[in-house]
């Protein structure tokens, strides 16, 4: 974790530098008229309810109509107050739907982003209590801790880099409460799924490229899974895909698959004549 001028707790996860700047700032404060406010306690209740038991309860939409993202932000910050009472003071927050694509498909402006809580902040090497997960899952992430107050907006990633004091890996350790395919607004309200995340040894910005990080995470010394952040897809026509469900890793190293998980893009195959053609292309541009 690290510690901002004035001493508090600040955590940030991020997809990219610039998702800080604008979901921090998009973080402003929300209102709503009376008369919606019993519907957003019904839907807080229920979450916590669902939370506790760890049961699952039905898609916000199918239970409660359509909800715009501005409501499932207010919704959201209902939320954090309950939780921010067992769990201690925001620690920082989580991004998703960071990528244009992303943004495009959900008819969102800037990135979904969610609170992290100062006691679900796990110490690199914890043991993470099993019992408190209905289905266990977990997501590596780039974490990014913030040395300083962000007080202003930026007009490029560069200014924002400075504020970086170190760069980490982190994982994420998530839990969906809503049932079968969910929304954006499912995502915000619950604040962006997070429920522990730890962090591994940071590196001062230096050391590392910001612009090209890579990642490779094992599993009982076994590879699972390596990329980098400047992963690119040239043309989709070179790598064919299916979506097919997020399968669930086993102590085994096996699989296994739960139809009412979200959705993950799968390649089924390789154009490698294309795709080398394409890299050296590229290798012999003049600068």
């Amino acid at each position: 974790m690290c510690y901002n001028q004035s001493g508090i707790k600040n955590l940030i996860y991020l997809s990219s530098l610039v998702v800080f700047c604008i979901g921090v700032f998009g973080a402003c404060q929300r209102e709503k008229s009376d008369s919606t406010k019993d519907k957003y306690t019904e839907i807080v209740n229920d979450i916590l309810q669902a939370q506790s038991t760890l049961t699952t309860i039905p898609s916000l939409s199918k239970s409660y109509g359509y909800l715009t993202v501005e409501e499932a932000y207010i919704v959201q910050d209902l939320l954090a107050a309950k939780l921010a009472e067992k769990y201690g003071s925001l620690a920082g927050y989580k991004v998703g739907f960071a990528d244009s694509s992303a943004l495009k498909k959900n008819s969102i402006q800037i990135p979904a982003y969610g609170p992290l809580f100062e006691k679900r902040v796990l110490d690199n090497g914890s043991t993470v209590p099993i019992k408190d997960f209905r289905e266990f899952s977990i997501e590596n992430e780039i974490t990014f801790k913030i040395g300083r107050d962000v007080d202003k907006r930026f007009n490029t990633i560069d200014e924002l880099k400075s504020y970086v004091e170190s760069v980490h890996l982190g994982f994420d350790m998530s839990e969906d409460v809503f049932e079968g395919p969910t929304t954006v607004q499912d995502f915000i309200v619950c604040g962006a799924g997070s429920k522990y995340f730890m962090i591994g040894d940071g590196l001062k910005p230096d050391q590392v490229s910001l612009d090209d990080i890579m990642i490779t995470v094992d599993f009982k010394d076994q590879v699972v899974y390596k990329g980098s952040s400047k992963n690119v897809l040239v043309n989709p026509q070179w790598v064919p895909t299916n979506l097919v469900h997020s399968p669930i890793m086993t102590d085994q190293i096996t699989f296994s698959f739960d139809q009412s998980r979200h959705l993950m893009r799968v390649a089924t195959s390789l154009n490698r004549d294309k795709i080398f053609a394409d890299l050296f292309k590229k290798l012999t541009k003049k600068p």
